[in-house]
Parts: C-alpha cells; sequence; structure tokens
C-alpha cells in the first residue's frame, strides 16, 4: 500500500486505519494462512511493515527470534 503521495495528516489518519483493520483480522483456520504480513509506504524510503501471527504458531519467544531474524536480514541487505 502505497501512502506516499498523501500529505502527512491524512497519511497518519490513513495508516491507523489499515493497521487497526490489519491487526484486528480474525483468522480463518480453513481458508488463511497462520501468519500475515503487509508493507506501507509512507515515504520514497520510509516503510512500514505490519506482521501478525496466529496464536497457534506463536509464542513470545519464537516472535523474539523472527525479529531478532528480521533485523539481522534486514541490516545484511541494507550495509550490502
Amino acid at each position: 500500500i502505497n501512502l506516499a503521495p498523501f500529505p502527512l495528516r491524512k497519511k497518519e489518519m490513513k495508516l491507523n486505519k489499515i493497521l487497526k483493520e490489519f491487526y484486528e483480522k480474525p483468522f480463518d483456520m480453513h481458508t488463511d494462512s497462520l501468519f500475515r504480513a503487509q508493507l506501507i509506504q509512507l515515504e520514497n524510503d520510509k516503510f512500514v511493515l505490519a506482521v501478525t501471527f496466529h496464536h497457534i504458531i506463536s509464542d513470545a519467544p519464537s516472535i523474539s527470534v523472527f525479529c531478532n531474524e528480521l533485523s539481522q536480514f534486514y541490516n545484511s541487505t541494507i550495509m550490502g
């Protein structure tokens, strides 16, 4: 989702609405993935990555591992 063209105030309102809907959407165990991610562009070089897991596949330690590995991947990617 690209919010870059919008003015700051409108961008903040749209981002809040998108994130609220993203995180409040229930999982359907029969049709959905148990992991969801959505990338939202705020500026040419500024993004928000929203991630959610169904509780059946995650707990605090596994989320911590995921965040650490994602951070390491991101940092190694931007550093070349």
